[in-house]
């Protein structure tokens, strides 16, 4: 079950990426009251909100059945839900920093790489395990949100991108 989980995540940071890098109306968005960084964080506010739904569907009926990995309860839907957050973050500081929907999709893998094969097998309680690297998400979405309030930036972006 353990690769299930891990589809999932690594999906959930694909989609997200993909959403966030593939419109090139950069400028279109920049001339309305909404703005580019209103589009952006809506974007990444949909996937995500749709990839934690998939991620508790998909971990409910292995939990009722016993075949979650490492099941400690229900505390342990901590574990798909918060990965998918911090891949999911990890696609929105990436898009926003560089606009490239490769470099966006590598920084996302990056990040998946980290937590399957470094964090979650050697930080075992679950609220660590997703707790630290929340946190660092949080601030990338942060920096994030201040690189996608400036108009310049992302037009300059945008045109060096098509």
């Amino acid at each position: 079950m353990n690769w299930l989980a891990q589809l999932m995540v690594i999906g959930a940071g694909v989609c997200v990426a993909v959403a966030l890098t593939g419109d090139p109306l950069v400028e279109a968005s920049e001339s309305t009251p909404v703005g580019w960084r209103r589009v952006q964080a809506t974007r990444f506010a949909l996937a995500a909100v749709s990839c934690l739904a998939g991620a508790v569907l998909m971990f409910a009926p292995l939990h009722v059945l016993g075949l979650w990995p490492q099941d400690t309860g229900w505390i342990s839907l901590i574990a798909p839900t918060g990965a998918v957050l911090v891949v999911g973050a990890a696609g929105f500081a990436a898009a926003a920093w560089s606009a490239s929907t490769r470099a966006t999709v590598m920084a996302v893998v990056a990040v998946w790489m980290f937590l399957a094969l470094l964090w979650d097998p050697y930080v075992l309680d679950p609220v660590a395990q997703r707790g630290i690297p929340l946190t660092v998400a949080v601030i990338a979405v942060g920096i994030a949100w201040h690189l996608l309030g400036d108009e310049e930036r992302n037009v300059t972006l945008a045109r060096r991108s098509i």
